[in-house]
């Protein structure tokens, strides 16, 4: 047997043994699930800053559109 063939059988196996229902909610349980809150409450702080970020830009955005409306305005 070669290296190959061993290495081939084995990957076999554990997707095989990754199919069952059993090992993938225990994979879902205790790898992914973590995996994704611990990456949520990483990033929590800079999807709230880019949110308050977008808002003010936006506010600012419709301050100076308001400006330009009301000085064309005027200016007639």
């Amino acid at each position: 047997m070669s290296i190959q063939n061993i290495t081939a059988q084995l990957i076999d196996k554990i997707i095989n043994e990754l199919k069952k229902k059993n090992n993938v909610d225990k994979v879902k349980k205790l790898v992914i699930d973590p995996l994704i809150k611990y990456s949520i409450e990483s990033l929590y702080p800079y999807i709230i800053t880019i949110s308050v970020i977008f808002v003010l830009t936006f506010i600012l955005a419709l301050a100076i559109f308001y400006i330009v409306i009301k000085d064309s305005f005027l200016m007639k």
